[in-house]
Order: C-alpha cells, then structure tokens, then sequence
C-alpha cells in the first residue's frame, strides 16, 4: 500500500554544509543534490540497528510505501526516524524497539500540521 503524506515545504534545511559538518565531508554522488537530509539519531527507538549518535541520509519525498524508513517531524517529538505503515485513514510509524509504542497519526492530524514527513531513509552512517 502507497501513502502520500503532505510535506511541509521549507522547514527542513538540506544544505550540504550541514551534511558536511555532520559527516566530516561531503560525499561525491551528494554533492549536487538538493534533496538529500541528513539527520543524527538522537534516541534508541530504532535499535538494534540503528543506534543513537548515527547519522541517517535521506532523499525528500512524500511518497512512502509500507516498511520504508522515514524521517518525519512531529509534533511535540521533534524529528524522528520511525518505520511507515501506511492506513487508508493515515499512517503508523513505528519503532525497532519494542519499549517505543506506534504512534498513529490520521490523515486529519497531517493536514492540520502535526506532522510532516521530510524523507525517506536511503543510507546509514554508522560509527565502529
């Protein structure tokens, strides 16, 4: 199943400088492209994997399928990286650890801007 989550152009900076300083350079085949995000994980909701003090990469979009990981903004949370579950009525995201629940947004909550998807997870930046 296919979601599309309205985003909320404008609120997220894609600068590659900021990219850059998080991972102490600018990678070739991102050098050029506006869309990509970068975020440091700043919690344990999807561990094992992905562990706080990460860095995910991801390309703006508002077209998810089921199970894709997301960057999302929101409300109250800040941004999060969460898997999607898309619903006819909204979305879930859920986390990889079981001591975060779901949390479920409607298509209500998302138009009236409690949450903004900013992308989809392409790559992890991990340290050893």
């Amino acid at each position: 199943m296919n979601g599309i989550i309205s985003s909320a152009a404008g609120k997220v900076k894609d600068k590659m400088d900021t990219i850059s300083k998080l991972l102490g350079y600018t990678p070739e085949k991102m050098a050029g492209d506006t869309k990509i995000v970068a975020m440091k994980i700043v919690d344990n909701a999807m561990e094992p994997r992905i562990l706080a003090g990460d860095i995910v990469i991801a390309r703006r979009q508002t077209d998810f399928t089921d199970g894709d990981l997301a960057l999302i903004c929101v409300y109250g949370m800040g941004h999060i990286c969460r898997k999607i579950r898309c619903h006819t009525d909204g979305i879930e995201l859920i986390a990889s650890n079981n001591s975060y629940s779901a949390i479920h947004l409607s298509n209500e909550d998302i138009a009236a801007g409690k949450a903004f998807m900013i992308g989809k997870v392409i790559e992890l930046r991990a340290t050893l």
